[in-house]
């Protein structure tokens, strides 16, 4: 099973919004700060801190990503089929979803 780095894919077309996990897309968001989690969403990639660790894995259970923040690497486990918008927990604490503009 291959790893590629999020940051590289999109979401191909409205069918990644239905739940065809197969066909699922992702772009990964990261946040300046330790209490915002990368986030995902249809459009466009973005980064507002520095370059970080962005992986993720597809597994028959789900997708995992992997993620790195403030040197500290987290792993997450994605609902599937994924709904959105998603949070996930950086450090404990549920973090606000910020939406990218979708292009």
């Amino acid at each position: 099973m291959g790893w590629e780095a999020s940051s590289e894919r999109m979401y191909p077309e409205d069918g990644a919004l239905k739940g065809e996990i197969n066909l699922m897309q992702h772009s990964l968001i990261i946040f300046p700060s330790h209490y915002y989690s990368p986030a995902f969403t249809k459009g466009e990639k973005v980064d507002l801190n520095t370059k970080r660790t962005k992986k993720s894995q597809h597994t028959s259970e789900g997708t995992y990503i992997h993620f790195q923040i403030s040197g500290v690497t987290n792993t997450e486990k994605l609902p599937t089929p994924i709904e959105l918008p998603l949070k996930v927990k950086v450090h404990g604490k549920d973090s606000p979803l910020n939406m990218a503009k979708v292009r």
